[in-house]
């Protein structure tokens, strides 16, 4: 389990968009999203995923060796003066040892390439050697003169992201992310890292037992609570017919952010129907 992957980069989805959620919320944005690393053969395979069609590498995805793609990633990105690029999925950290290839790649198509975002569940760091090699990767980068940043969303419970592994159980993902936490603040703690957890105020997908025992960890390792993130569950038609239990799961979701101290991070793109 938590392997890279053998495969070049390939991506499912390409959009332009303010940032809804995290630290960088309502910058402009290129995201690409990659495709592999979920689902039943990868990592999680999260009940409440909304990108689901993103699991698996699919023969239509798109490459960075394709001119036509990378002219169509050029235009949008120039027409919309774009200078930040979030990698998102999937799982693009399967991709851990691509990452400097990929910058090399994106600089002569994003000319004011300033920034790389990459969201991930974060569990492949539960092993040091991928944390030394996103070390590696993030200190080229940034002599590249680019400022990369780690959101790391982790899947705490089970029963709700994991349980298609039949080789783990609760106790086993608290331990893999118990060691993602040290790892990451003792190895990769020159650079931005956020965490940020989703909040179930029904209990019933996400309990918040679990959330909260992460939560406290990482304060324990000395974590500051503005980079500790709490963003509400989202269902599955947040502006149609599930938009009372939306406005509730955000609300009960700030006053249990504003109880703890730490950052509520809203999903804005949902809310302004740009997803």
């Amino acid at each position: 389990m938590f392997e890279l992957s053998n495969n070049k980069m390939k991506f499912c989805e390409e959009f332009v968009s303010l940032e809804g959620e995290g630290y960088t919320i309502g910058e402009s944005v290129l995201f690409m999203r990659l495709s592999g690393g979920c689902g039943k053969e990868g990592i999680c395979s999260c009940k409440f995923c909304d990108t689901k069609y993103s699991w698996q590498v699919k023969d239509e995805h798109k490459s960075l060796e394709d001119n036509d793609y990378l002219n169509h990633l050029k235009f949008i990105t120039q027409s919309n003066n774009i200078r930040r690029i979030t990698l998102t999925g999937g799982e693009p950290l399967v991709y851990i040892d691509q990452f400097v290839d990929f910058i090399k790649s994106m600089k002569s198509v994003v000319l004011d390439l300033k920034f790389l975002g990459i969201e991930s569940n974060g569990s492949m760091l539960s092993k040091e050697k991928y944390v030394l090699e996103l070390l590696k990767q993030f200190n080229t980068i940034k002599k590249l003169g680019i400022e990369p940043m780690l959101t790391i969303s982790p899947k705490i419970d089970y029963d709700a992201s994991w349980s298609n592994h039949k080789l783990l159980n609760q106790d086993s993902v608290d331990q893999i992310y118990f060691d993602v936490f040290k790892n990451i603040e003792r190895i990769l703690s020159p650079y931005s890292v956020f965490y940020k957890f989703i909040y179930d105020y029904t209990d019933e997908i996400i309990k918040w037992k679990h959330t909260n025992k992460f939560i406290s960890n990482l304060l324990e390792l000395g974590v500051p609570r503005n980079r500790i993130m709490l963003m509400a569950l989202t269902p599955d038609d947040p502006n149609g017919k599930d938009s009372k239990f939306w406005l509730e799961s955000q609300r009960k979701t700030a006053e249990k952010a504003l109880e703890l101290g730490l950052r509520y991070s809203p999903r804005l793109h949902v809310n302004l129907e740009m997803d």
